[in-house]
Formats: C-alpha cells, structure tokens, sequence
C-alpha cells in the first residue's frame, strides 16, 4: 500500500488547522492532546488550555480569539461527570442559566429562571449549556452525559433548559460497563441540533432512539464478544437515509409530541415491550397501576428510616431492600430494633398479613416483590419499600398481584422506568404508570391463586421448621417487652 496522496494530506491539514478548536483545563490533556493531532498531522495550534466554564474574558488572548460564542458549527465532547464534582464558585455559576434556582409557574407546566444561583451545579449541566452557546444557529452537538440528565424528575428544569434551545435527535443509552472499570457512570450518547433558520423551534420532529446492552468488554475492562454500538450505528445511518428500521431496542424512532415529561429515557419508550403488551390484549386486561390506586382497590405506601445507631438495639426486625428474596423476608433479616422504636412505629407503619413490599429503590433489586405472612407482621420496613396493599380482595386477590407484579412483562416495564437519583437507581412515582395484565379466563385466574397460596404455605411451613430448630440449637437472648434481658432456651 503506498503513501497517502499529498494533496489529501495537505488539505486536510489546512482543514485541521483552520477549523479544529480544542480546550480543557488540565495541562497534561491539553498538551497530549497537541502532540497527538502533531502525529496526525497538525492542528495542534487549535489546542488550548483553559477552563471552559470560567469567563472568557480570564483565558489567554489566543483562546479567547479562536473560542468564541456561536462560532462552531459541531462540537463533540465527553465532559467530566459525576455527583461528586460539584461547581460551587458563584462567579462561574452566575454566567450560567443553569446555575440558578429553577421554579414552576403558577397555572402551568413550566419552569422559569429565578435569579438565585444555587448552592453547587455538577459540571455536566454547566456544559451543554456552554456548548449550546459555542454552537452557529443549526450548529450540531454531540455529548456524552449521565442517562440520568436526561431522565431524572428532579432534572426537569435541565431538559426545558435544552428544549428551548435545541432540537434533540438522538438519544442512545450506552451499557454501565462503558466506562468500567474505572466508573460505574450510565451514560449516554445525544445528538442535539440548535435552533436556527433551518432547526425551528417547536416543529415536531422524530428522534433516533437506541439501547445498547453490550459494549464489547465486561466491568473488569476484559474483552467479550458482543458489543452492540456497531449494530447500533449501522442502524442509524440507514435511519438517516430513509430507510424502515425494524422497531426493536438496537434502534426506533419516536416523535417528539410522544415525549412523556422530559423524559429522553430510549429504555422508557422501548418498543418490544408496547408490542409485548399489545399482544396480550386478547387474553388479557392491561390495568395501570395508578388506575387501582386512583380507585382506591389498592393502596401504596413507604417505610422509614430508623438510623444507624437504632440498629442492634432489639430482636424486631428491621427489612431492608437486602432482606427480600423470592416472594419472602429472610429469616434473619441484618438489622435488629428495640421493642420500643417498634411501638413508636408500628401504627404508622400498619404492617399486616398479605401486605406486599417491594423494593423501590438500589441498583438491581427494583421490583422485587415479598408478602407479609401472619408470623412476619412484627417488623418495621425502611423507605426505600414499598408496602401495596389490596382493599378489595373481590378485585384484586393478593396472591394475584404479587403474581402480576412480579411477571416478566411488568418486570421490564419497572427496569424500563427506573432511573437514577444520586447514586441509586429509582422507581419512584413511575410504579403508577405500570400496566398489569390481568387474566380473562376466570380459571386461569383461579389457578394462579391457587398455584402462588401453595408456595407461601410450603415456604412457611419450612420457616417454621428452621425457626424453631434454630431455637433448640443455642438459647436466645434478648429483650421482653418490659425491657428486660431475658434467656430463651
């Protein structure tokens, strides 16, 4: 294979040098950087180092004469992120929109920039800002950020914030082992363009969506071999030559108007699981949760926090998210409460048999389900539960809800839904958006009852068992409920 044509080298350094800008504040990036597009070719005077988020009017005459506002017609980047970088410098927080405090207008479903900065900003948000402003009217953008930006209630004020700014093409949710092993971050990949004479504001238009499972390495950073960004591009760019995409996870397009509260989620709106659902409308009646709730057939419910220095104190037991397992509570849940916090607690906490906990928030046990037995109504269960309740057994039987509610398809309607807040993930108020199928055929009904009443007796029967023979194991200290040390043997 011979050289590279030297015109083509030549022209396309002239384009490197005259068009490729680059800036960051950290002088070992910024200098690797020089020396790599050297290598390439040039454009290595198109580098500086700077920060980005500070006023202009503090970098270099240079930067400042090649890195202007609305001066780019596409910028790629891939800024720092994560909830413990935190901008608290008022003076970089007051150039920004989204430095300041955010509040709903009364009688509408809309936020307005109040003109008090808030106490910090993670450097994420502040940046689709900056670029947003880099960005020539029609000007692309291209970044990697946390899903959760793009997802989370509490970020709201951030997707109106880009709306009103942009037009966003693509959204493709990106695996956890992306970054890992060195951050655990679930990010994704947006395409937005800025609003100009081409772009219009407030035109419906589709978004490319896509969810990437596999990334080609697992979280020790070892190669594997299936990796479904490839997939994914390919799918994209028949997207962007017209052609009919085949409606699954690894690429769909949806419309604007369908956007559901901000929500830029590609899992959210997957579309394997509308057409699951669709298909069993003729066997089956689709209820949303919320519907039973709003009707008062069932009841939804959290748990408290008792605090760590409560923990150990007695033998009621504490059920934590970790304590729930197959349908049940573990016989020894980790943490133990006195007799007195449990009294203090229980009439809020109204713990009775057939109760149903789920787990509400964490990382991978969202969803699951446990029903309170007779011997398990004497615990106190933390907020990160949900306690669901039946009011109307003629309606709704509880043996079938925790049935529906852990079934395959409402599983991943809950993985679809969840989202990340702080550093856990969430089910949050989305529990009342789950549809739950509902057997036609009164026998079918009746057999799943039958079949979910069967396992709870084998399965208390056998606790039982354990629990009584661990009692003729050892004796038992503890607490009576005068508050005196007492032993069983």
């Amino acid at each position: 294979m011979g050289w590279p044509n030297a015109e083509i080298v030549a022209e396309k350094q002239e384009v490197a040098i005259k068009n490729f800008r680059g800036i960051d504040k950290e002088s070992f990036l910024s200098k690797t950087t020089k020396a790599y597009m050297a290598l390439l070719g040039d454009g290595r005077g198109g580098i500086y180092c700077e920060n980005s988020l500070e006023n202009p009017n503090s970098w270099s005459t240079e930067a400042q004469n090649a890195i202007r506002d609305a001066g780019f017609r596409v910028i790629l980047t891939n800024p720092p992120y994560g909830s413990k970088l935190k901008i608290n410098d008022t003076t970089i927080l007051s150039h920004f929109a989204l430095g300041h405090k955010w509040k709903k207008i009364k009688s509408k479903d809309e936020l307005e920039k109040t003109n008090n900065l808030l106490d910090s900003q993670t450097p994420q948000v502040l940046f689709i800002e900056k670029c947003l402003a880099l960005l020539e009217p029609d000007g692309r953008l291209g970044i990697v950020a946390p899903e959760s930006m793009f997802c989370n209630p509490s970020h709201k004020y951030i997707m109106d914030y880009v709306e009103n700014h942009a037009r966003i093409d693509a959204v493709v949710s990106m695996p956890e082992e992306l970054f890992q092993p060195n951050t655990h971050a679930k990010t994704c990949i947006a395409v937005l363009t800025k609003y100009g004479k081409k772009c219009k504001h407030n035109e419906n238009h589709t978004i490319f969506m896509a969810v990437a499972k596999w990334c080609g390495h697992d979280s020790r950073g070892l190669e594997i071999p299936y990796d479904d960004i490839p997939l994914i591009e390919e799918r994209y760019q028949k997207y962007k030559s017209g052609e009919v995409l085949p409606y699954d996870h690894l690429g769909f397009t949806i419309q604007k108007s369908e956007i559901v509260e901000n929500i830029y989620l590609p899992i959210y709106y997957n579309p394997e699981i509308t057409e699951q659902l669709a298909g069993l409308r003729s066997d089956y009646e689709l209820i949303r949760f919320g519907d039973l709730v709003q009707a008062g057939i069932v009841s939804v419910s959290t748990g408290d926090e008792v605090g760590k220095l409560a923990y150990g104190t007695g033998q009621i037991p504490f059920v934590r998210t970790s304590d729930i397992a197959n349908w049940e509570i573990k016989l020894d849940p980790k943490q133990g409460l006195s007799e007195e916090l449990y009294n203090a607690m229980k009439e809020k906490q109204d713990v009775q048999a057939h109760d149903i906990l789920m787990v509400k928030d964490g990382t991978y046990l969202v969803g699951t389900c446990a029903m309170i037995s007779e011997n398990d109504t004497k615990i106190v269960y933390q907020s990160h539960l949900y306690k669901i309740r039946s009011n109307d057994w003629e309606k709704v039987n509880p043996w079938l809800l925790l049935a529906l509610l852990s079934s395959p398809i409402v599983k991943q309607q809950i993985r679809s839904k969840q989202f990340t807040q702080d550093i856990i993930d969430t089910l949050g108020r989305r529990i009342y958006e789950l549809v739950l199928p509902f057997p036609k055929d009164v026998a079918k009904k009746t057999g799943i009852i039958h079949s979910v009443q069967q396992v709870f007796n084998k399965r208390n029967e056998a606790k039982e068992l354990m629990r009584s023979t661990l009692l003729n194991v050892t004796p038992v200290h503890g607490f009576n409920e005068d508050g005196n040390f007492l032993t069983l043997v």
